[in-house]
């Protein structure tokens, strides 16, 4: 037991989890909010950043991580069969014929592009036991760790690249969520830069140019889904009562609330009730502005940016001391969560939290312990390098 504390303790991104959880604790002593319910279901919400330090002693071992990486991946192929299954009922329930025909993937490519298959009602809804904001990234990260394998690891490549290609057309052709479609951007660019330095950066933007041209021209939804967002923008100030209004609304309340209390905020669990006491009262009120980092510094003001920048941070520099696959999930994970955390809190979200939560302790369970300072950490060189 001694010997995994002090594992947890020499950790530095384990030491940073810890912070970011004290943090709530320290705002739980001056918060606005009332004890219950708003600061325990703050701390509630949060508490998983804390259980995750508990895993780093677990995942030393190669093997628990190499288990730990492919169950996401098995679980991810189980969503994906789980969402044609659904689509497959509905054609069932609709007496067609097509019921589990293999070509159904072309068939749905088809028929958005020439149709224009609404995401509207239940008929084109693919997301299944996750809404389409988490789905899309689940999906987006697993496409992400796909791209890992198939570069790196000889066996089973072929089973990546179709695993790979289902991932990429069931996230830009088939899901709504638009957070998935910016995450997935990011994270291919990230990829191709790690991969290939700067020559890879030029080779991902026409790559994800490309894939988006695709989907905006041959999938109705993607389509649908990417005009919104410059539709709701453009007629924000007519209507702001769209996903994207609502958001840009919470923010700009947000960095009001913000002004009241920019040094420690308004404490945990504070944000439903500080929104509320806006005046004039908004039309819509909220328990959180669908964005993490707006949430944190409305609650504990420039502390809290601060924080939550170490709580990115801290792990992406680390990153470059842990072996090549988990510097590799570890910045996809982070690059991620900090995209999505723009339009979402994603941090305070039970799917998005727990993940980068768990891929966080996965991958710097494997940085080299310094044994109490004594040797310095040396960045890693990727299996290839001389």
């Amino acid at each position: 037991l001694r010997e995994k504390f002090n594992l947890i303790i020499r950790n530095p991104v384990a030491l940073v989890f810890l912070l970011f959880c004290a943090l709530f604790l320290f705002g739980a002593l001056y918060s606005t909010a009332p004890w219950q319910p708003d600061i325990l279901l703050t701390l509630r919400k949060y508490d998983k950043f804390l259980f995750a330090v508990l895993f780093f002693p677990l995942f030393t071992e190669e093997r628990w991580r190499n288990y730990a990486i492919n169950a996401f991946m098995i679980a991810i192929l189980a969503l994906l069969i789980a969402s044609y299954f659904k689509v497959n009922l509905y054609y069932w329930s609709a007496g067609s014929a097509q019921v589990f025909n293999p070509g159904i993937m072309f068939d749905f490519l088809i028929s958005f592009g020439a149709s224009g298959g609404s995401h509207d009602g239940s008929t084109w809804i693919i997301e299944i036991f996750k809404p389409s904001i988490e789905f899309n990234f689940l999906m987006s990260f697993a496409a992400y760790l796909c791209l890992f394998k198939i570069t790196s690891i000889g066996r089973y490549r072929l089973m990546w690249i179709i695993f790979l290609i289902s991932i990429v057309y069931t996230v830009l052709f088939r899901s709504i969520g638009r957070s998935g479609y910016f995450v997935f951007g990011g994270l291919m660019i990230l990829f191709f830069v790690q991969k290939f330095r700067w020559r890879g950066l030029f080779l991902a933007i026409i790559g994800v140019a490309l894939l988006f041209g695709l989907a905006f021209n041959f999938s109705s939804t993607f389509k649908q889904r990417v005009n919104a967002i410059f539709s709701d923008v453009k007629e924000y100030h007519k209507n702001d009562m769209t996903s994207v209004g609502l958001r840009m609304t919470f923010v700009k309340n947000s960095i009001g609330l913000i002004k009241k209390h920019p040094i420690f905020g308004a404490g945990t669990g504070s944000f439903a009730k500080e929104y509320a006491a806006i005046e004039p009262t908004p039309s819509v009120l909220a328990n959180n502005p669908h964005n993490e980092y707006a949430y944190i510094t409305v609650q504990f003001g420039i502390l809290g940016l601060v924080i939550i920048l170490l709580f990115f941070g801290v792990p992406i520099w680390y990153s470059q001391y842990l072996p090549e696959e988990q510097k590799y999930l570890a910045r996809g994970v982070i690059l991620g969560i900090m995209l999505g955390s723009l339009a979402n809190s994603w941090l305070l979200d039970v799917t998005s939290g727990h993940l980068y939560a768990y891929f966080i302790a996965l991958a710097f369970a494997a940085l080299p312990d310094r044994d109490g300072g004594s040797r310095r950490l040396k960045p890693a060189l990727p299996k290839n390098a001389s």
